[in-house]
C-alpha cells in the first residue's frame, strides 16, 4: 500500500470517528447555526444584572429608552430629556429598559410514553431540543437549568442538572442528557410541583411532553407556573407512527407502556378514522388551553429537523426569534 493511500485510508478512519452521531446533541456544526437565534421574552423577568432586554421593566441607566417619568431632585442630570424641556417646559427623565439574566428553566417530560412508539423516537428528539434551547439560553447569558422528571414506584423522580451561566459550561450537560432514560408514568404536575418547592428564581420555562395525560393535569402544572410568575411555553412533541399508524392494522394487543394494561384491539379503517380524530383534538385541547391561558404553545414533529423546529416552527410560536 502506498503511503498516500495508507494517508487516506488514516483520514478516512479519523473522519468516522470524529464525525459526531446525527443524535448528538452536541454536534460542533449546530452551533454556528445556533448562533443568531435568542428568546422572545413578553412576561419574563430576572432579578440579577445581565444582557437580555426586559420590556415593561426600567432601570436608571441603560441603551433603549423604555419610558419618561418626572425630575426628582437627585436624578441623575445626564438623563434629562432636554428636548422635552424646550418643548413641554417641563423636566422629564429617561427611564431605559431593563438589562436582566432570564433564568431558563427546561422541563423535560422524560416518561415511558416518550418512548413509544420506538420508531418516532420522541425522547431522544426532545433530548436534542433540550440541548439546544440550554445552548440559546447560554448563548444569550442567560442562566439555564434542565429538569427531566417522571412518576415511579416511589413517587415523583426528578433529575436535575446543575444551573449553567456561562457558554463554557454547556459541555457540563453533556453527562447529564447521557444519563436520562423515559420510564415510569407522566408526572407534569408533580415534577413541576417538585421543581417550583426545590427553587424560587422566576424567569421562562418549557415544557416539552406529549401531554399524554389527562388535561387538569398539565393544566394545573402550568397554573402554578403561572402563579410563581414564570412564563411559560408548552412544546408538544409527536411521532409521525403515533399520528397515522401507518404499519399497524388488523387485531392488535395493545399494552399501555406507563401503567402496563393490556388491551385488545380491532384496528379497522373506521377504528384508524376515529384514532385520527381523537389525535387532533388531543393536540386542539392542548392548545386551546394554552391560548386560553397565555401560554406559548407549539407542535413539533420528531420527523422533522431539530434545526427546522428552532428555526422556523418556535419562532413562529413566538418562542425564538433571529438576533
Amino acid at each position: 500500500m502506498s503511503s498516500a493511500a495508507r494517508l487516506t485510508r488514516l483520514t478516512g478512519v479519523f473522519t468516522r470517528r470524529r464525525t459526531p452521531l446525527p443524535d448528538d446533541p452536541f454536534d460542533p456544526r449546530v452551533f454556528a447555526r445556533l448562533g443568531r437565534l435568542r428568546f422572545r421574552f413578553t412576561r419574563a423577568y430576572g432579578a440579577r444584572a445581565g444582557e437580555t432586554m426586559v420590556r415593561g421593566l426600567t432601570q436608571d441607566s441603560g441603551i433603549e429608552v423604555e419610558s419618561f417619568k418626572t425630575y426628582t431632585p437627585g436624578d441623575d442630570i445626564r438623563y434629562v430629556d432636554w428636548n422635552a424641556v424646550g418643548r413641554l417646559d417641563q423636566l422629564l427623565t429617561r427611564r431605559f429598559v431593563a438589562e436582566r439574566e432570564i433564568p431558563v428553566h427546561v422541563l423535560l417530560d422524560a416518561s415511558a410514553s416518550m418512548a413509544v412508539p420506538a420508531d418516532d423516537r420522541k425522547f431522544a428528539f426532545a433530548v436534542r431540543l433540550a440541548a439546544a434551547l440550554a445552548y440559546v439560553a447560554l448563548n444569550s447569558n442567560d442562566p439555564v437549568r434542565v429538569a427531566a422528571f417522571r412518576l415511579g414506584a416511589d413517587g415523583v423522580a426528578v433529575a436535575e442538572s446543575p444551573l449553567l451561566r456561562h457558554r463554557g459550561r454547556y459541555l457540563n450537560l453533556k453527562p447529564y442528557f447521557a444519563a436520562l432514560e423515559p420510564a415510569g408514568a407522566t408526572a407534569l404536575l408533580e415534577g413541576v410541583s417538585h421543581y417550583l418547592e426545590r427553587h424560587r428564581e422566576r424567569g421562562v420555562a418549557f415544557v416539552l411532553s406529549d401531554f399524554l395525560v389527562p388535561p387538569e393535569r398539565y393544566a394545573s402544572g402550568f397554573d402554578r407556573l403561572r402563579a410563581r410568575g414564570f412564563e411559560a411555553h408548552a412544546i408538544q412533541i409527536v411521532g409521525a407512527e403515533e399520528r397515522a399508524l401507518s404499519r399497524l392494522g388488523g387485531r392488535l394487543r395493545l399494552r399501555d407502556a406507563e401503567s402496563g394494561a393490556i388491551r385488545d384491539v380491532m384496528l379497522s379503517s373506521s377504528e384508524r378514522r376515529r384514532y385520527g380524530a381523537a389525535f387532533a383534538q388531543r393536540i386542539a385541547e392542548v392548545r386551546s388551553f394554552c391560548h386560553r391561558s397565555a401560554i406559548g404553545h407549539a407542535v413539533v414533529s420528531t420527523s422533522d429537523p431539530v434545526e427546522r423546529c428552532l428555526t422556523t416552527i418556535l419562532p413562529a410560536a413566538g418562542m425564538l426569534r433571529l438576533k
